[in-house]
């Protein structure tokens, strides 16, 4: 990915991540949604979205990207009662060997410069 392009995407970090929880913030004191960390959970989400869009598609960022998406989702949905830490935990070392494989057996690039 050409650097101009890189610099240009990662100065969109700090913006994106202050819109989303804030975003989460107001609808949360409003009463829309239930009570959530919002800052920690669309932190993750947010994160997980950007390094995707940063990075690209390559075998970090599909395995890293989907599952700070996943925990972000998964800390929402058991912090709103659905779901214990009992379910959570399991689920994510779940997604994570299932990412793990993907970036395995894909033919996706390395994402390392150079290779």
């Amino acid at each position: 990915m050409d650097s101009q392009k890189t610099d240009e995407k990662s100065g969109l970090v700090v913006p994106v991540l202050l819109l989303t929880i804030g975003v989460g913030w107001l609808l949360t004191n409003l009463g829309f949604v239930p009570k959530v960390e919002w800052a920690w959970s669309l932190g993750l989400i947010a994160g997980g979205a950007l390094m995707l869009v940063i990075r690209g598609i390559n075998k970090g960022s599909i395995v890293i990207g989907p599952f700070l998406i996943f925990c972000g989702l998964l800390s929402i949905v058991r912090q709103a009662g659905m779901i214990d830490w009992e379910v959570e935990f399991p689920c994510l070392v779940i997604a994570m060997g299932a990412l793990l494989l993907i970036a395995k057996i894909s033919n996706l690039p390395s994402g390392v410069e150079g290779e």
